[in-house]
C-alpha cells in the first residue's frame, strides 16, 4: 500500500557475383547485400535439408508434406502439396530476423490452384501472435497480400484480383523501404503500392515457406527465393528476376539498430480510470488549462530535449534492447530517463517474440507500447483574484517552471521528485518552500 507524501499539498561484406552468391574479396558498388538465396537443390547427403547458396549459409529443413523435386523454374523446386505438413521453414535464421527497416523478397512462383478457402500463406516470418515484418500471401482470386507489423499497427498491401498467374512459373518481388513505399511486382512490373510509415518490427521467429499461421496452406511451388537487405530498384528487380543483380554478402552494418515506438504520457495520479486488468492506462492523461484558473506542469526532458511541450503525450522511437542488455530487473546506466524524477523505462524484445516497454519505477506504468507517469498534483491559491505571480519552481537547483501570472489558481502537476533532491517553490518573491511530491512506501 502507498500513501501520497506530505508536502505543499497531496502529491557483417564480400567481392559480388553475378547471379550467384558472393565470394571474399571487396564489395563491387552498388551491389546489393544478399542475406539468404534458396535455390531449392536439393543436400545430395540430406534430403530433407533446405540448402542457402549464399555466404551466410542460413540453411533449413522440408517439412514432411514437401519435397525438393523436379520441375522448377531453374533446376529443382520446392513443392508444396497444401497438405498436413508441407512446409519448410528456416529455424536459425540469423540476419534474417534483423530484416524490417528495409528489405526486398523475391521468388519464382507456380501455382497449381488458387485456394478455394483462406488465402495461402507464400512467405511468412510470424509464428503466432508476435509481432510480423512480413507475411505473403496469395487469395482465392489471385490477389497477392503483405502484412507486416510496424510497432504502431499493421502496414498492409494488397494487388487486385488475378496478380499472380495460375498454372506458370511467374517471377514476385516485394520491396519495402520505412519512410519510402510498399511495392509488389509481378514479371518485373509493379502491381501495387503504398506509403511505408515506419521500420517493420523484425523478429527471430522462423522462416516459413508454404503456410501462414493466420492463413491456409500453398499449393504449388518455390524457387529461387532471396531475400536481400535493402529496398530493389525497378532495375534491379529486373536483375534479380534475370538472375544478374550484382550481390554482396549482408553485414550487420546494413541494419539499422532496432527501435520501438513509445508512448509517453503524462498522468494525474487523483484523476484514476477503471479496471484495465493491466493492459491499459491506469489514469487520466494531465491537460493544460489556461488561467485564470491554471493548470500546468513544469518543463520535462528525455534524452536533454524537453518532451510533453504541446500535451500530456509524445511519441519517441527509442533503442531496443535485446540480449543481456534487456533483463536486468532495476535500473541501468543504458536507460531511458524522464526528468526531473530519474524515471526510467526500457523497451526491450520479451518473450516469444514480442517487445514491451519495462520499468521498475514505483510512480509509472508501462506494457507493450505505452509509459504512464504518474503526476502528482500541488494547488497555488492566494486570498485575491491575482494574487499567484511571478512561479518559480525549481529542483536540484535547476529552474524547471516560471509563470509570471498573474492568475487566481494554478495548479501544478509534477513527477515524483528523487530522494534528496525537494522541489523549491517561489510566489510572488516569497519562499522557497521546499517539498516532496509523489508516494512513499507505507512503512509498518
Amino acid at each position: 500500500m502507498r500513501k501520497l507524501c506530505s508536502g505543499v499539498a497531496a502529491l557483417l561484406s564480400g567481392f559480388a557475383l553475378l547471379g550467384g552468391a558472393p565470394a571474399p574479396g571487396a564489395a563491387a558498388p552498388g551491389a546489393v547485400p544478399l542475406v539468404a538465396h534458396y535455390p531449392m537443390e536439393p543436400d545430395p547427403t540430406d534430403g530433407k535439408r533446405l540448402p542457402d547458396a549464399g555466404p551466410l549459409k542460413l540453411h533449413g529443413r522440408v517439412g514432411a508434406g514437401a519435397g525438393l523435386g523436379d520441375g522448377g523454374h531453374k533446376g529443382k523446386a520446392l513443392l508444396l502439396s497444401g497438405n498436413g505438413d508441407s512446409t519448410a521453414r528456416v529455424s536459425q535464421p540469423g540476419l534474417i530476423a534483423r530484416l524490417g527497416d528495409r528489405m526486398t523478397v523475391t521468388a519464382w512462383v507456380r501455382m497449381d490452384a488458387y485456394p478455394q478457402g483462406r488465402d495461402a500463406g507464400l512467405l511468412a516470418k510470424r509464428s503466432g501472435n508476435v509481432p510480423t515484418p512480413f507475411a505473403l500471401s496469395v487469395g482465392r482470386d489471385g490477389k497477392l497480400g503483405f502484412e507486416g507489423y510496424n510497432g504502431l499497427g499493421w502496414e498492409n498491401l494488397f494487388t487486385g484480383p488475378n496478380a499472380a498467374p495460375r498454372g506458370a512459373w511467374f517471377h514476385l518481388a516485394f520491396t519495402y523501404r520505412a519512410g519510402g513505399k510498399a511495392v509488389f511486382y509481378v514479371n518485373g512490373k509493379p502491381v501495387a503500392s503504398r506509403n511505408a510509415s515506419r521500420a517493420l518490427a523484425a523478429n527471430d521467429q522462423d522462416l516459413v515457406f508454404g503456410r501462414d499461421p493466420y492463413r491456409g496452406a500453398f499449393a504449388g511451388a518455390l524457387d529461387e527465393v532471396r531475400l536481400y537487405a535493402g529496398a530493389l530498384t525497378p532495375e534491379q528487380v529486373a536483375l534479380d528476376m534475370a538472375g544478374t543483380l550484382r550481390t554482396r554478402v549482408a553485414a550487420e552494418n546494413d541494419f539499422p539498430d532496432p527501435t520501438h515506438p513509445v508512448l509517453l504520457a503524462l498522468a494525474r495520479y487523483d484523476m484514476p480510470r477503471g479496471f484495465t486488468q493491466g493492459y491499459g492506462r491506469t489514469r487520466h492523461t494531465a491537460r493544460r488549462a489556461p488561467g485564470p484558473d491554471a493548470v500546468d506542469w513544469p518543463v520535462i526532458t528525455w534524452k536533454g530535449k524537453p518532451v510533453f511541450e504541446k500535451d500530456g503525450e509524445e511519441r519517441v522511437d527509442v533503442p531496443l534492447r535485446d540480449g543481456g542488455e534487456a533483463r536486468p530487473l532495476f535500473q541501468q546506466p543504458g536507460d531511458e530517463v524522464l526528468s526531473p524524477g530519474n524515471h526510467w523505462f526500457r523497451p526491450l524484445q520479451w518473450r516469444w517474440g514480442q517487445r514491451y516497454v519495462y520499468t521498475t519505477d514505483r510512480t509509472a506504468r508501462s506494457w507493450h507500447n505505452d509509459y504512464e507517469l504518474w503526476t502528482f498534483h500541488v494547488l497555488i491559491r492566494g486570498a485575491g483574484a491575482g494574487d499567484v505571480k511571478n512561479v518559480v519552481l525549481t529542483v536540484g537547483g535547476k529552474t524547471v517552471y516560471r509563470n509570471a501570472g498573474p492568475l487566481r489558481s494554478l495548479t501544478l502537476l509534477l513527477p515524483q521528485n528523487e530522494a534528496g533532491k525537494p522541489y523549491a517553490l517561489s510566489v510572488g518573491g516569497r519562499g522557497p518552500i521546499r517539498f516532496d511530491a509523489g508516494l512513499r512506501p507505507v512503512t509498518p
